[in-house]
């Protein structure tokens, strides 16, 4: 698979982050100045084209658009960058996670969690981690690099409020890692994780564990 094109498109006003989807995957972030930006890699000049369309539908006012150079990490993990998949990804994540004891559970939500209309290959992999320091690892950036190789990473942070590291990996690979809070003092079972999270609304497109 050749490298994936990365666009940053900025448009006026503030769009909805659960637009994503509709949007091919891409990250979107609210701007200080009103104005939003949606960054993420877009397979060929027909999809570009096709999102173009549906900013235009919408009466988005259009700013720029412009493509981003992908700078690969310095530091090569020893992992199979090559021939790098979301379920390599997963494996990858799992082994890590183990080794995390702030890290109380993960699932899967979204497309690559349904059972019926499953994902395709352009669909992004979307987890959310729930842990006692998401301050930890939203202030750092390196662990990341534990999962795969990283091509372009972004901070960014949900409705709710909480951290969220839009990532890209190698071989064009997007996954977005929210980082939910629990409190360091309690052990809650992953049900009941699930009920006291704000993001139902997300569960009910889909949830693995």
């Amino acid at each position: 698979m050749s490298k994936p094109v990365v666009y940053r498109i900025c448009v006026k006003g503030q769009l909805a982050e659960d637009w994503s989807e509709w949007f091919e995957g891409m990250a979107i972030t609210h701007e200080p100045n009103g104005e939003t930006t949606l960054i993420g890699p877009v397979r060929d000049q027909a999809a570009l084209f096709g999102i173009l369309q549906k900013m235009c539908s919408l009466n988005l006012s259009l700013i720029s658009v412009a493509s981003i150079e992908i700078t690969r990490s310095t530091e090569n993990i020893a992992k199979s960058v090559s021939s790098l998949t979301y379920e390599q990804l997963e494996n990858n994540f799992v082994t890590w996670a183990h080794t995390q004891p702030d890290l109380r559970a993960a699932v899967v939500v979204g497309s690559r969690a349904r059972h019926h209309h499953p994902a395709d290959e352009w669909s992004d992999l979307d987890l959310i981690l729930f842990t006692t320091s998401p301050a930890w690892y939203a202030s750092h950036s390196d662990w990341l690099a534990e999962l795969g190789e990283v091509w372009l990473y972004v901070l960014n942070h949900t409705g709710h409020g909480d951290p969220e590291w839009l990532v890209l990996f190698a071989n064009g690979l997007k996954v977005d890692f929210v980082l939910a809070p629990i409190p360091p003092d309690s052990a809650p079972g992953l049900q009941q994780m699930l009920n006291d999270s704000p993001y139902q609304f997300v569960f009910q497109r889909g949830v693995r564990a």
